[in-house]
């Protein structure tokens, strides 16, 4: 019952971030929410897919660093208790984690160097 209601909601899905005002439905279609459906559920599974959607949907031009970083800012607010930050410019050089693989003796190369920022996540 929740995955069919979950089905309803994701499909209702448009992404109307670029129209002056958002089309209209003349009479959209209503759910009868199934018999157990989580509900919360539901909202919770289809608020997250549309945000990605519209992360995702959202032309290159408009999704630099600074708009992601503003989308990152406004899904932190919305949850109490919940943060976000930025690491920007130079300051991405210090939390780098360097490690150097070695080669083989016999390829005579030399080993690469591969470094990859520390990622944080708090949820």
């Amino acid at each position: 019952a929740t995955s069919a209601a979950l089905g309803w909601a994701l499909g209702a899905y448009s992404f109307d971030a670029f129209y002056k005002t958002a089309p209209s439905q003349a009479d959209p279609a209503k759910l009868a929410w199934p018999q157990h459906a989580d509900r919360q559920a539901v909202a919770a599974a289809a608020r997250a897919t549309y945000l990605v959607r519209d992360l995702v949907t959202t032309p290159a031009e408009d999704m630099g660093p600074a708009d992601l970083e503003a989308a990152t800012r406004r899904l932190a607010a919305s949850y109490v208790g919940a943060t976000a930050s930025a690491v920007v410019g130079d300051d991405l050089l210090a939390p780098l984690v360097v490690q150097a693989v070695e080669e083989e003796e016999e390829t005579k190369k030399a080993p690469p160097l591969l470094a990859y920022p520390m990622v944080h996540a708090v949820g």
